[in-house]
């Protein structure tokens, strides 16, 4: 074999450092572009998972005040105020059920035409049926 020609590498030999520098610095440029973004996904995920309980708090007690409002809104109202409270929205969900809406959406629709006929039922009987159903 002449001086100058190279051996043929074996192919069971390990690589050398050469080798795998050049391998990682030809990987490196669209490896290191999806691990940084990753990485920039998993800290906004984190971030947001933190601040998620403050949030639902917030939203609950919200709610719970919004419910409150409305039980004594309901409480405070009228029997003829009810009747007509109960009789529009029962008409609004009727009216919609015709229209083919989606059922899910007329029984959301029913749920303050219930609310308020249960109040105006609890008002004339002895016994009452809902009895603060928004809030106890």
């Amino acid at each position: 074999m002449p001086k100058n020609a190279t051996a043929p590498a074996d192919p069971a030999a390990p690589p050398t450092d050469a080798m795998v520098d050049d391998a990682t610095t030809a990987d490196a440029g669209p490896l290191d572009a999806l691990a940084s973004k990753a990485a920039e996904t998993l800290d906004g995920a984190m971030e947001l998972a933190r601040g998620l309980p403050e949030a639902v708090d917030r939203a609950a007690g919200t709610t719970g005040r919004a419910l409150g409002d409305a039980q004594r809104t309901v409480q405070g109202g009228s029997d003829a105020a009810l009747l007509a409270g109960a009789s529009l929205t029962a008409g609004l969900a009727l009216g919609l059920l015709v229209g083919r809406v989606p059922r899910l959406v007329v029984a959301v629709t029913l749920v303050p035409a219930a609310v308020l006929a249960m109040a105006l039922v609890d008002r004339r009987s002895e016994r009452p049926v809902g009895g603060g159903i928004l809030l106890n």
